[in-house]
């Protein structure tokens, strides 16, 4: 349980020196929180899918964040690691989803990210098709984790619908920096939400 302590004084640095401290040392932990979650699926075991598909979402997160902090513009590349990121963990809901499809969480999901797209419409220009397919791979994440959470009311499904309602939020914020500003408040926010949920989506492995 060493590692868990480990990722969150890291998480907790790169927290802290989102406002203060060298711009390289506040990656480095965002990297080093990230991978550490990974070490901790590995130490869990990598024997079931979800624990794989897990594991290889947050490596290409990992990619994806490298990718994002290059001086040059490489939004399309990270947004596209992220995506592969999503799609593993969309994999893993489903195939814990057993029964009937409840199709209100769905109708309500493409609702909310109907909306988001077209608040950030406007503001889009030469990303809205990237934009907008990576908001259907939200909902189709949060329609995954929903139908498995209300179809078995296990505690690791509401773990990992929680934390995939975290990464809606984490990743609105993230896309509105993009398209509206950058500044080190509003990182400090999509940082929290961001090492939280995948904290709570590793968590989901202690509770199956």
């Amino acid at each position: 349980m060493w590692l868990w302590g480990i990722a969150c004084v890291s998480g907790f640095g790169h927290l802290i020196l989102a406002n203060t401290g060298p711009r390289w040392f506040f990656y480095v932990c965002k990297l080093l929180t990230t991978a550490l979650l990974a070490g901790l699926v590995v130490q869990k075991g990598l024997d079931s899918l979800y624990a794989q598909l897990i594991a290889i979402g947050l490596l290409f997160s990992i990619i994806g964040d490298v990718f994002l902090m290059q001086l040059k513009d490489r939004f399309l590349l990270g947004l596209s690691c992220f995506s592969i990121s999503h799609l593993m963990y969309t994999l893993g809901f489903w195939h814990h989803f057993h029964g009937e499809m409840i199709w209100w969480v769905l109708a309500l999901f493409t609702a909310v990210g109907i909306l988001i797209f077209f608040l950030l419409l406007p503001h889009l220009k030469q990303y809205l098709v990237p934009v907008a397919l990576y908001l259907g791979l939200m909902v189709q994440m949060a329609w995954a984790a929903g139908e498995w959470w209300l179809t078995s009311s296990t505690e690791a499904a509401f773990m990992a619908f929680f934390a995939v309602v975290l990464f809606i939020f984490s990743d609105i914020a993230f896309v509105m920096v993009r398209v509206y500003c950058s500044t080190r408040k509003v990182l400090l926010g999509v940082s929290s939400l961001y090492h939280v949920a995948q904290g709570l989506l590793v968590a989901s492995l202690w509770l199956m």
